[in-house]
């Protein structure tokens, strides 16, 4: 069993790596911020939160982003298994 803190350390982690990568891809893809949060229905202030990891994308938000800046499926697929994991232990601490 992993301890709660480590939990909590490698969910932040993987938040800040996931943070990283959607600036990345955006300005690769060369779209503008103001037309990502267009796309994902909310101003660009909170847009801005969103990649300098001072609010949370939505789950939903994430595929949305995903789709948009064209992210791998293998790369996707990592994000999402780590974060089950992290999930999985999360339940299995409280249960």
């Amino acid at each position: 069993d992993v301890p709660l803190p480590k939990i909590i350390k490698a969910l932040n982690y993987m938040s800040m790596m996931f943070i990283e990568r959607i600036k990345q891809l955006r300005e690769q893809c060369q779209m503008p911020q103001q037309q990502l949060a267009a796309a994902l229905e909310m101003d660009q202030a909170t847009c801005c939160k969103i990649e300098k990891g001072k609010s949370r994308a939505k789950h939903e938000q994430v595929y949305i982003i995903a789709g948009l800046l064209k992210v791998d499926k293998n790369e996707r697929n990592c994000f999402d298994w780590v974060l089950n994991l992290i999930i999985n232990q999360l339940r299995y601490e409280y249960n």
